[in-house]
């Protein structure tokens, strides 16, 4: 396969490759009852950024037009909050306990069963474009037929793209320049079903929006979040630096006491409101160019007349802080961090404006595509099919379920945890130390500003939700164990 040159950019975005796609024309399809299956992956975007989600003045028409034309999920998690840990997890249906991809640095293990490479097996006509993030610059997208993606977080201009195994030097925003490379996949000629997935890069720090919206929301006004001031148990990251510098130790490999905050005044550590300001700016601006990039292949869908046939799914790799609980982060267990957007299309299968508020979880994603396409699920996939919810039948869902995150090599400030999640409440266990642990009733306190732990009102509570916790993992299997002596990360950014 080779993507022809793209055009409308600027300047010229790829160099020739010695392979033309010939005709831009979509060849008429012959008609298979397979649906042809689009995934679009953003990195960042937390679930509450979103015109579709009552965000007062960000636009987002394109996903807005997903949510009203599909449905939406509004209790959407990811099971962990981490870029390739939950990518990982999308495509193998699997807890990072079994697919063992603890942080940015780890690959897929070899021959890893995944939608991919199902589908792929199947038929499909399969395409990864973008950010992959699965492995550092050790990892490439595997078990899809063609590959247009970069090394790592890439850069967001002008970012040398593998194509097809031929590293290709591109010019323009790497959002815009995927895109058009997906667009250009979605114009080949093929007579049976296709399978692609689009990874931005957007909207992960640094944040650099398309030309065309920067300063977009310059005006705006920046809603500090009202938790803004509930603080985790564990240093944040400022506080784990300021911590290492003052014992002398590399700031990746501290660990912070039990005991780390007494006499700390955890105001100190606030990033100054103009600096918090600018990055929120620049954090919508940068969504709203993935939203116009989303309404660029929706509208190449619809021109190609394959619209109709086609399941859209946007989701999100994990949420982000922007500043709740004094973090700009993710990764904890708290519901900025886990919660993500998640919508889906699928015309004559999905009513539009569906609503759905169960927990749904991003290990479920694989399990529907392959309901969809017909092929059963796998034994080793953890995550249940919502093609039941999505047509709004009647079924069996999950009332609670296990959230886990494993401390790697960099980035420590944040602990191993375990967690499970009710519809009405949340039990955090920070492995190891027992006084950080953290209850709270999201009902009554939907922003975790209260922490329930240790009020005796709630033991009952509290003792049903780990007998809970324990069965649920019984059925996942042992929690991750890092082998002796091995090394997580790659040296490069494991943000």
């Amino acid at each position: 396969m080779g993507w022809s040159p793209m055009s409308g950019l600027g300047a010229a975005a790829l160099c020739c490759l010695g392979l033309a796609i010939g005709t831009l024309a979509c060849a008429e399809q012959i008609r298979d009852p397979r649906p042809s299956i689009v995934v679009l992956i953003a990195d960042d975007h937390a679930a509450e950024s979103l015109g579709a989600a009552g965000h007062p003045w960000l636009r987002t028409p394109n996903l807005d037009r997903l949510a009203r034309e599909g449905a939406s999920f509004t209790n959407a998690f990811v099971s962990t909050s981490l870029c390739a840990p939950a990518r990982a997890s999308f495509l193998t249906g699997q807890y990072v306990r079994r697919h063992g991809v603890i942080d940015n640095g780890t690959p897929l293990a070899e021959g890893a069963e995944t939608f991919a490479t199902l589908l792929t097996g199947a038929g499909y006509d399969s395409a990864y474009v973008g950010k992959w993030h699965i492995g550092g610059v050790r990892g490439r997208p595997v078990g899809f037929g063609h590959v247009a993606s970069f090394a790592g977080q890439g850069r967001y201009r002008d970012c040398p793209i593998w194509i097809d195994g031929q590293l290709t030097p591109t010019s323009g925003h790497i959002d815009d320049v995927s895109t058009q490379l997906a667009i250009d996949f979605l114009q080949r000629p093929r007579d049976g079903p296709f399978l692609l997935v689009l990874g931005f890069k957007g909207a992960h720090a640094p944040r650099e929006p398309p030309a065309r919206f920067a300063d977009l929301y310059r005006d705006a006004e920046i809603a500090w979040p009202a938790n803004l001031r509930a603080r985790p148990p564990y240093p944040r990251r400022q506080e784990h630096a300021a911590l290492a510098q003052e014992v002398g130790v590399d700031v990746d490999g501290f660990v912070a006491p039990e005991n780390w905050a007494r006499g700390i005044d955890r105001v100190a550590f606030d990033v100054p409101e103009p600096q918090r300001a600018r990055g929120r700016r620049r954090y919508y601006e940068t969504l709203t160019g993935v939203d116009d990039n989303v309404g660029r292949l929706l509208d190449a869908l619809d021109r190609l007349s394959l619209a109709e046939d086609t399941i859209v799914v946007y989701v999100s790799d994990n949420g982000a802080h922007l500043y709740a609980h004094g973090m700009a982060d993710k990764r904890s267990a708290y519901e900025e961090s886990m919660r993500v957007v998640t919508l889906v299309r699928y015309p004559n299968h999905v009513q539009p404006g569906t609503t759905i508020d169960e927990l749904v979880l991003n290990v479920d994603l694989a399990p529907t595509l392959l309901d969809f396409a017909g092929l059963p699920r796998p034994a080793t996939m953890q995550g249940e099919s919502w093609r039941g919810l999505l047509e709004e039948r009647a079924v069996e869902w999950r009332d609670a379920f296990v959230y886990e995150f494993y401390q790697g090599k960099h980035f420590r400030f944040v602990p191993s945890l375990i967690a499970i999640r009710t519809r009405e409440a949340k039990w955090i266990d920070y492995l190891g130390r027992p006084s950080w642990v953290e209850f709270f009733d999201l009902v009554g306190d939907p922003g975790e500003t209260v922490n329930l732990a240790d009020e005796a009102a709630r033991r009952d509570e509290i003792a049903m939700l780990q007998r809970r916790l324990a069965q649920l993992e019984a059925e996942l299997g042992p929690r991750y164990q890092r082998a002796a002596g091995a090394s997580s990360g790659t040296g490069e950014s494991n943000d």
